[in-house]
């Protein structure tokens, strides 16, 4: 710990700014959870209470009173794989608080959402969602993103590789483009078909979702049955319930759960309906 308080008071003496916030004094727990899971998916960084940073640098100090109150807080809210150490020390006489927080290799979440440090501001990054498919069911895929942008997603956070608008940004590199994805915790939805499971590219996407752990819904073209048994040997939990992409029953459900996920306000009935009619008359075409 003694070797950490040296780099903590190296930071302060130089006055670093990178990778570095400042506080006044002891800050609320969740705001504290979320920058460090910020800081966790970004850099690394530090975080510092004690110091007057608005407009001067100023070492003010803090006392003991509030801190180990505070800690338990924040250590409660934190993800168990989040890397951090914490110390207090003495500056200039002053008793100064830091925290500095280890990069993580994996995307790290708080409260179920992800965050960046953006210029050091903690900035919550919305998941992208990933439409696994074979090239032949490219009608039904494309059904699926009217429906989900109709639902509320942003077509920027929708990822179909059929469609050059949801595609790969030009000059990118396909493999890494795609494994970047998978890397930030996109949702994977798998449009099941025959030609799906006849796919090797489609079964790699899959394969690479599953090791990444990333949450998904299987969702079958009209003629799929969940009994086939290609799908019983897939890369996925068969108990977990999927649909098939004409089931106007389970549309309602797919639908809440979207709008659950991606914080998108609840669309009215009405429109609901009329949305619905004009997505299941495309892929009965």
């Amino acid at each position: 710990m003694f070797y950490m308080d040296d780099i903590f008071k190296e930071k302060i003496q130089k006055k670093e700014t990178r990778n570095v916030k400042y506080y006044f004094t002891v800050q609320p727990a969740d705001k504290m959870a979320e920058e460090m899971v910020a800081f966790a998916n970004t850099e690394g960084g530090y975080i510092f209470w004690g110091i007057n940073f608005k407009t001067e640098f100023e070492l003010v100090g803090i006392t003991g009173v509030w801190i180990e109150e505070r800690l338990q807080e924040i250590v409660n809210q934190i993800p168990k794989e989040l890397n951090y150490c914490m110390s207090n020390f003495h500056v200039e006489g002053k008793m100064i608080f830091g925290i500095r927080i280890f990069k993580s290799k994996d995307c790290l979440k708080f409260n179920g959402k992800k965050y960046i440090m953006n210029g050091n501001i903690s900035e919550q990054v919305n998941s992208k969602i990933f439409i696994s498919h074979a090239s032949k069911d490219e009608k039904y895929g494309a059904a699926l993103v009217g429906l989900l942008e109709d639902i509320g997603v942003k077509s920027k956070d929708i990822i179909f590789t059929s469609d050059d608008e949801h595609g790969v940004p030009l000059a990118a590199n396909i493999p890494d483009y795609l494994k970047n994805q998978l890397d930030n915790n996109c949702f994977m939805i798998y449009l099941l078909s025959d030609n799906y499971f006849d796919s090797p590219a489609c079964l790699n996407e899959m394969g690479a979702a599953w090791v990444k752990t990333n949450d998904y819904i299987s969702i079958g073209v009209p003629s799929f049955s969940f009994g086939n048994n290609k799908f019983n040997g897939a890369f996925v939990d068969t108990r977990k319930l999927g649909l098939n992409m004409d089931n106007r029953t389970k549309l309602v459900s797919f639908r809440n759960l979207i709008q659950e996920k991606f914080n998108i306000e609840k669309m009215d009935d009405e429109r609901w309906s009329r949305k619905l009619e004009e997505y299941l008359k495309k892929i009965e075409e």
